[in-house]
């Protein structure tokens, strides 16, 4: 996370720096399915790349919305992830409990945070590589 902040900083370049580790960790929460035997290294990368996607996100919203905005753009951003935070593991729970796997529920986990990848890169670089 330190790195790839500080080479974010050096570089300027936000948007790739932010989006890459979310990629790795959709790759990692998409293959554990079929490593179910040890999933320890992936559910470890998965986590890892999904913390530093977080932190090095933060800058982004700061950098594209003025003072005042970006002050409601943080609050609303905030409460989304309280209320995916509260539905995302009784979705997970009523997914895994209905078709006895974790295949679907990782799936779409993964599809979630790969979404939220490209989202990022679609962002004008002019606005957020400074």
């Amino acid at each position: 996370m330190l790195l790839l902040g500080r080479t974010s900083d050096a570089s300027g370049e936000r948007r790739w720096q932010s989006a890459l580790p979310g990629f790795v960790s959709a790759a990692g929460l998409a293959v554990m399915p079929w490593t179910l035997n040890d999933p320890t290294l992936l559910r470890t990368v998965a986590i890892c790349s999904n913390v530093i996607a977080n932190a090095l996100y933060w800058n982004l919203p700061i950098a594209v919305l003025t003072a005042g905005a970006a002050t409601v753009g943080l609050a609303f951003i905030n409460a989304f992830g309280q209320i995916a935070g509260f539905a995302s593991p009784a979705i997970f729970g009523w997914l895994f409990a209905s078709t006895g796997s974790a295949t679907l529920g990782l799936g779409i986990l993964a599809r979630c945070i790969a979404l939220g990848s490209t989202s990022m890169l679609f962002i004008p670089k002019r606005l957020v590589n400074r």
